[in-house]
């Protein structure tokens, strides 16, 4: 049972002083959580302005009563400090585009009928380019017989346009032939991705490339495949371009008011379009704090050809013998070099021009360590995750019944057969046909990947290092347990070496090893959760654990003891000593930031009938310190909010249910469907319930 504290005016005040400061609000008769280092209740909360001035009991409040007091009865409702979302992108809250799939799970039928549809109603000139917002990528894409891939299915709907679907969560993308056509190599010339091109040209890229049962695309590209297609940036992301976001800048104000959203973190700031949230910090209608994680595409810093051992020496010698570790030009991977010292130039630049830090900060950078660990069971053959893992990923065999999924066995990865075939970047089988037909399954599923890491080791660790160096606290993408562990690695060492306090965050963490959560105490991290993701989900977790665990059949999904049921480790990472901070990552998924579906994701871990893992559930204040104190640290303004307590910034929520007796009952549904009604930010009302 919650105990419940009190928190009096003399304990936080001025115990010794005259006159009261008047309040220009106060909140009385409420369920107020402080987030506070004591988790402490309060019943009022008196405002000055923008700052909070009491905090405690409702008799104490009075004496901050004027002649211009505004005072809310709350009626025993409950008050929280206004939310933080440390993991968000601001610019995909908010739709423009013609032809949006909204995350439905749709058969590739269904998709090829809508994309169609998209075409036809914008009336588009042959040639030109269709973009499709929010494919889901794991859920729905069930193929037929005349459409057996994504591929098929987008040149169904269009041979005349090329067509490109952006995957809801950021790193998943869809194309048709005209597409998959326009692929650049590195030396800009159009050379298409095709069966011999994966191969060659664009062999670093294989893992990203989906391949159909005769080794063509078969339409799925991810992560930096993505960027092969002669589709502008902007376009690849959903962004837009810079007039366009800005038109969506007040409908973002707009949803994270409703949702009692009061500090974000844009996890991937483009240095191309910081500027558009620069204008509408200075417009005045701002009424949210951000920070963000820059980030920009290395090409814009790069030669195209990595370091060699003679550049090595050459480099050596203009640093004194120092080395390439403190040269500019670092190995980024196969392809290219990166000029560290330009990208972090241009960082400092960007954060030293911010006038009001309070609104609007620049003090963190953005890095992928991995990509996603999602596979596809339903092409043929089942494309693989590719987040960077320490254990090779398993190679299921599909099978649909009825229209049904279903788990056919696994292929032998040592059998004879794979002998030679086991490496990711070789495909030595020319004769396809008759591999399949002598063995009854694809030359690539005797692969035994273990996924990659988005960058060189050594870059990322220079990389995180010059970061760091400048005062960035880095903000690190990393879902595989290989990936947290270099992550862990890297911040280690480099804390170590620098000798910094800065934060230092870790996004998803979906898998983090058993010797890795042991070393959690010693590195002081912070880790941004997206909660909602940690309930039983059946057509997401069938394109995860089948690849991961060793499934007698897709039934036995949701056995305890399997390694996917450890995956989103809260509770044992905080027992190991991390910090807990929640990030949306909105809008994978869904559009909305959801707070309080994520929260009651958190505290019950429970969705469809089904349990996931209840040892790693938070309780209720510790779902809500990820969400308020521990966002705002993660951050670097605790001095400024995060809590409710004199001093501090007015931010602060009213909700319309009492979620602390949901969390005691575990009604997941009741905690989900918290409205709030009331948004203060900067002591003014911004948002009330109508």
């Amino acid at each position: 049972m919650l105990k419940r504290l009190t928190i009096f005016c003399a304990a936080l005040l001025v115990a010794c002083s005259g006159d009261s400061p008047k309040a220009t609000l106060i909140i009385n008769h409420a369920t107020i959580y402080t987030a506070d280092a004591k988790a402490a209740f309060a019943e009022a909360v008196a405002i000055s302005n923008d700052r909070i001035i009491y905090v405690g009991d409702n008799a104490g409040a009075t004496r901050h009563l004027g002649s211009q007091t505004r005072v809310i009865n709350a009626a025993g409702k409950v008050v929280l400090p206004g939310l933080h979302d440390v993991h968000i992108h601001p610019f995909g809250l908010v739709s423009n585009s013609k032809c949006d799939l909204k995350s439905e799970p749709l058969s590739l039928a269904a998709l090829s009928a809508i994309v169609k549809k998209c075409i036809e109603e914008a009336a588009l000139p042959d040639g030109e380019w269709l973009t499709v917002d929010q494919w889901n990528f794991t859920k729905g894409n069930q193929p037929i017989e005349s459409l057996p891939t994504l591929r098929a299915a987008l040149d169904a709907a269009s041979a005349s346009h090329p067509i490109f679907l952006r995957g809801n969560d950021g790193h998943h993308g869809g194309a048709n032939s005209l597409a998959l056509a326009s692929a650049k190599n590195k030396r800009n010339v159009t050379i298409g991705i095709n069966k011999n091109t994966v191969k060659t040209e664009f062999a670093e890229y294989q893992q990203y490339i989906g391949l159909d049962a005769q080794g063509e695309p078969d339409g799925n590209v991810s992560e930096g495949a993505r960027y092969l297609l002669a589709l502008e940036g902007n376009a690849l992301t959903g962004d837009g371009d810079p007039a366009a976001l800005a038109n969506k800048m007040p409908h973002i104000n707009k949803l994270l008011n409703r949702r009692g959203i009061t500090s974000i973190q844009d996890a991937a700031s483009d240095i191309e379009t910081f500027d558009v949230y620069e204008q509408y910090a200075r417009s005045g209608q701002q009424t949210f704090r951000m920070t963000a994680a820059l980030i920009t595409d290395f090409a814009r810093f790069s030669k195209g050809a990595p370091i060699t051992e003679s550049d090595t020496h050459k480099l050596a010698a203009k640093t004194n013998g120092k080395g390439a570790a403190h040269a500019d030009w670092v190995t980024q991977n196969s392809l290219q070099s990166v000029n560290i010292s330009a990208v972090i130039k241009a960082f400092r630049q960007l954060r030293e021009r911010q006038s009001n830090p309070e609104l609007l900060k620049a003090d963190a950078a953005k890095i992928f360590i991995d990509g996603v660990i999602e596979g596809n069971p339903y092409s043929d053959p089942p494309a693989l995750p590719n987040a960077a893992v320490y254990q090779p990923y398993l190679q299921p065999r599909f099978k649909q019944t009825g229209g049904r999924l279903q788990l056919d066995g696994y292929i032998d990865t040592q059998a004879p057969q794979c002998a030679g075939l086991n490496s990711a970047e070789k495909h030595p089988i020319d004769d396809r046909q008759s591999f399949y037909s002598n063995w009854g399954h694809h030359p690539e599923q005797c692969i035994e990947s273990v996924g990659r890491l988005e960058h060189n080791a050594d870059f990322i660790k220079k990389y995180i290092y010059a970061l760091e160096a400048a005062g960035f606290a880095v903000h690190a993408h990393a879902i595989g347990d290989r990936a947290v562990g270099v992550a862990l690695s890297t911040f280690a060492e480099s804390r170590k070496s620098l000798r910094h306090s800065l934060p230092q965050t870790i996004s998803h963490a979906q898998q983090i090893a058993p010797q890795d959560q042991r070393r959690l105490a010693d590195n002081s991290v912070f880790l941004a959760l997206t909660f909602a993701w940690a309930i039983p989900d059946y057509l997401y977790d069938v394109t995860v654990t089948p690849f991961i665990d060793n499934l007698s059949s897709l039934a036995a999904i949701y056995e305890p003891s399997l390694y996917a049921m450890q995956h989103y480790p809260a509770k044992s990472a905080l027992r190991q000593g991390a910090t807990i901070v929640a990030g949306s990552d909105a809008p994978v998924d869904t559009r909305d930031p959801r707070p309080f579906v994520n929260i009651a994701a958190a505290v019950t871990r429970s969705a469809e009938g089904r349990i996931y893992n209840p040892q790693e559930r938070l309780s209720m204040t510790e779902a809500l310190d990820a969400y308020t104190l521990n966002g705002a640290k993660a951050l670097q303004q605790d001095a400024l909010t995060g809590s409710i307590e004199v001093g501090k910034k007015a931010d602060l929520i009213m909700i319309d249910r009492d979620i602390f007796l949901d969390a005691k009952n575990l009604d997941a549904a009741g905690i989900s469907k918290t409205q709030v009604l009331m948004t203060v930010f900067d002591g003014a009302i911004v948002y009330q319930q109508q």
